[in-house]
């Protein structure tokens, strides 16, 4: 049985009691390591998108001066062209 791989389900039925544990225990620790080198780096993403977030919610006030001026420019287009195409 390989150290760094699970155990076939051949190899598996072959274990004894004590082994099948120890397998359980190797796999169990495998992922604890994995999941906590994953929590710094979604600690870090997490601060990221709130910062990301805070500046999106405080551009509220221009982006609806953005909406109402295109609105406006758009219909002033939109009434040029209907009167050019008549």
């Amino acid at each position: 049985m390989s150290k760094e791989m699970m155990p076939s389900w051949e190899e598996w039925n072959n274990l004894t009691p004590e082994q099948r544990d120890y397998s359980l225990f190797k796999t169990l620790g495998s992922i604890d390591r994995k999941l906590m080198e994953n929590k710094d780096a979604t600690e870090t993403r997490v601060v990221d998108c709130e910062k990301r977030f805070k500046k999106i919610e405080s551009q509220k006030f221009f982006n609806r001066v953005a909406s109402f001026l295109g609105g406006i420019i758009g219909g002033a287009i939109a009434i040029v062209g209907k009167s050019l195409l008549k």
